[in-house]
């Protein structure tokens, strides 16, 4: 389940993720994702994002506050490094992917709450494909 709110130019989306049914006999799984900050004119613009993921084998839980006036991000395990520009966290990299007008590459940095990686993105042309159900 996800829910998104906007009000007065802040955000906050969270997200619950979770094994049911007969698959939680044989995988017990939940994960919680939260993410909060600014929305503007160039979408969203976490300040914090934190996950928790509970397994049979315990439970486990990251943090990242983006301080973007000191270009840092502050991570639970005490851990700090140089925040990259335009840098989103897992869940609102989802509900905003980067602008891709004209672009060929999508550059982009995201944070699970203990590091943040860089990915690249390529944009090809759309495609019409022959099924059996049609163009």
């Amino acid at each position: 389940m996800h829910t998104l709110e906007i009000d007065n130019g802040h955000y906050v989306l969270s997200a619950v993720t979770r094994t049911v049914g007969l698959t939680r006999l044989f995988k017990s799984y939940e994960l919680t994702q939260h993410s909060s900050g600014t929305y503007g004119k160039y979408g969203l613009q976490p300040d914090q994002y934190f996950e928790e993921r509970k397994e049979r084998s315990g439970t486990l839980r990251n943090t990242v506050e983006f301080d973007r006036a000191a270009q840092i991000a502050h991570f639970s395990n005490g851990k700090a490094i140089a925040l990259p520009p335009d840098t989103l966290d897992f869940l609102s990299n989802i509900y905003q992917f980067p602008p891709l007008q004209g672009a060929t590459i999508a550059p982009v940095s995201v944070s699970n709450g203990k590091k943040i990686e860089h990915y690249e993105f390529e944009i090809l042309s759309n495609e019409e494909i022959e099924t059996p159900m049609g163009k």
